[in-house]
């Protein structure tokens, strides 16, 4: 995975590696490409659950789950949906709402993050919240 935005705040690495990546998908891919969507995907995700046997899905993660769970809601039991997504802003847009976010909150971040190293906790504090005391 590339840095981002790199150290001197550019971007162009990783425009470069998802032009890059596009293009091979599309090489690849060939007429299969306009296939592949969020919802053809979810109901692969059923396939699989039905070839296991499973009656039901239980899932951990994002916008795919909640399209399985939207598609088919009588097949899924424990659905744990994190880092929430608007299917409204799906993709491309959400990308930039979290640009903004991780511009507002990523300093507050790193300094609550270097407030807890453990050059910085105590052996015995590191040990109580299972944070490791040696390298």
């Amino acid at each position: 995975m590339l840095p981002y935005p790199a150290p001197d705040g550019g971007i162009q690495r990783n425009v470069t590696f998802a032009r890059t990546t596009a293009a091979a998908c599309a090489e690849h891919s060939g007429d299969v490409l306009r296939f592949i969507t969020m919802a053809n995907t979810a109901r692969d995700m059923d396939r699989v659950r039905a070839a296991l046997g499973e009656p039901k899905l239980s899932y951990h993660g994002t916008y795919l789950g909640a399209v399985h769970l939207s598609l088919f809601p009588g097949r899924s039991d424990r659905i744990v949906l994190d880092s929430a997504v608007d299917p409204g802003l799906v993709w491309r847009d959400m990308f930039r709402t979290w640009n903004e976010a991780v511009a507002l909150r990523l300093p507050d971040f790193l300094a609550f993050a270097a407030e807890r190293t453990p050059s910085t906790t105590s052996a015995r504090d590191r040990t109580r919240r299972g944070i490791p005391t040696t390298g």
